[in-house]
């Protein structure tokens, strides 16, 4: 009977515990991704903030999803439009842009990135480069009508269908974890007997 080599087994555990790491990540991801949701929705912009905090410490390693990627364009457009108002904000290390500016760059980079409906788009694009412009001729920036009306608003509508678009792959990704959690840990529970 061939002896298991002690650097072998140590090798075998480290990648066993990345991929029960990964899967706890994407739990943690998904959690707080809703959280961050509802608190949006309830108009608890400081708690929706400290949670995209939370989120922006990193989570390594991450299951690599189109899932897990949808939901971090979401939380940064979101995290866009809720900033939307202090000009002094930039989220772009390259280019000087507003808050508004950036999440239309990010609107772009999610419809090349995710499918999303050209009209739903398009929509979105409108009200995104209307507020800008307004924006930029007044030189000072009006309060946003879509936080106070957030579920009226084209934006916000378009937020949530792609939440909704989350939400569903979501359950189905956190159903084919728990199965992946559950075969890595009776693999390691039976190598290791």
């Amino acid at each position: 009977m061939a002896e298991v080599l002690p650097e072998k087994l140590n090798s075998e555990n480290k990648v066993y515990q990345v991929r029960i790491e990964s899967v706890v990540n994407g739990w943690l991801v998904d959690y707080y991704f809703f959280l961050a949701v509802e608190f949006f929705k309830n108009e608890q912009y400081e708690d929706f903030c400290a949670i995209i905090d939370i989120l922006d410490c990193k989570y390594n390693p991450l299951p690599s999803t189109d899932d897990i990627a949808m939901k971090f364009r979401v939380l940064q457009f979101i995290s866009r439009i809720n900033e939307g108002e202090n000009l002094g904000v930039s989220f772009e290390m390259d280019v000087p842009s507003t808050p508004l500016e950036s999440a239309l760059m990010l609107l772009e980079k999610i419809s090349q990135e995710f499918s999303i409906p050209q009209q739903e788009y398009e929509k979105v694009s409108t009200s995104l480069k209307d507020m800008v412009s307004i924006s930029l001729e007044l030189n000072s920036f009006i309060v946003l009508p879509f936080k106070d009306n957030f579920s009226l608003n084209e934006v916000g509508c378009f937020c949530f269908y792609i939440i909704n678009i989350c939400t569903c792959s979501a359950f189905t990704f956190l159903h084919t974890s728990t199965k992946a959690i559950k075969t890595v840990v009776s693999n390691y529970i039976l190598f290791n007997e």
